[in-house]
């Protein structure tokens, strides 16, 4: 993927992440998640167990788009570097003809 494209899924993915109701159904989901968990009596290990697995699946996906958007970061800076260079060699080409 060209660090254009990863620039564009890192906005996409922090216009996801900064929404309103994307930080209302975080609450939501990981509040009722920990309240779950929290009536499951212990000795019900199975559904103790499934949901942890689901309050880690949250997490990865929540994880993953503020990975996005850090790769995102890198791939701007990378366009930035380019832009650079390519300015420089102009900068200097056009010193070596004047």
């Amino acid at each position: 993927m060209s660090p254009e494209e990863e620039l564009i899924r890192a906005g996409e993915a922090r216009q996801i992440l900064e929404s309103r109701m994307f930080k209302e159904a975080c609450v939501r989901i990981t509040e009722a998640l920990a309240l779950q968990r929290r009536q499951v009596p212990v000795r019900d290990v199975d559904m103790q167990t499934k949901l942890i697995i689901t309050e880690q699946l949250w997490g990865n996906l929540t994880d993953w788009l503020q990975q996005t958007v850090e790769t995102g970061k890198f791939a701007d800076f990378a366009i930035q570097q380019k832009r650079s260079i390519a300015e420089r060699l102009k900068a200097a080409a056009q010193t070596l003809r004047g």
